[in-house]
């Protein structure tokens, strides 16, 4: 085997190992640091810290798996994000997302988008590009459209839509959108609307 061939099957074990939690890999918690260690850096962890987008920087780490970026102001997503092609793992809770980042549905990788409280209104048509997506948490968002496209995603084992007010009829349909996976809705409110 050639070295640099070593080197790459070494570096898609200790991916495959993290993806399964086998395996603690350093949490990195600010850019700079991490641009110097771009070939270690495979979790970065840059939430609380004011931003308002996330970083073109963090679009170099392209050994990144997982990226958290909770409780920012955060309302959009470079396109260079697509160069992220090994993310499984995404968190951008508590920011100011008024529309699903339709730039998320480039990465092809993706597993695990948690976006919960913010103000996301509707889930585009291209959510069916996240095949390989298996949880999806928008609990407290204000969804009041969910493409149907989100029926091609064969792979989504858990959809969280709690804390949003859906009709009983909106929820049936969801629910035969995505018949093999577990959703979580609030209880219908009979407030007298």
């Amino acid at each position: 085997m050639k070295p640099y061939s070593i080197s790459l099957f070494i570096s898609l074990q200790l991916c495959s190992l993290i993806v399964n939690c086998q395996f603690e890999a350093k949490i990195y918690r600010d850019i700079p640091t991490a641009l110097k260690e771009k070939d270690s850096v495979f979790i970065l962890n840059i939430s609380k810290q004011k931003l308002n987008e996330i970083p073109e920087e963090v679009t170099e780490l392209t050994h990144l798996i997982k990226l958290i970026a909770n409780k920012n102001q955060i309302s959009k997503i470079p396109i260079s994000i697509k160069n992220l092609e090994k993310l499984k793992h995404i968190e951008l809770s508590k920011n100011k997302f008024n529309e699903f980042p339709v730039e998320l549905t480039q990465l092809k990788s993706l597993k695990t988008i948690i976006m919960n409280r913010n103000h996301i209104k509707n889930i585009p048509d291209e959510i069916e590009n996240l095949n390989q997506l298996e949880k999806m948490d928008l609990w407290s968002n204000e969804i009041n459209y969910i493409s149907d496209n989100i029926s091609k995603l064969i792979s989504l084992k858990e959809l969280d839509l709690r804390v949003i007010m859906f009709s009983d009829k909106e929820k049936q349909r969801i629910a035969k959108l995505l018949p093999n996976c577990k959703i979580h809705f609030s209880n219908s409110c009979n407030c007298g609307y």
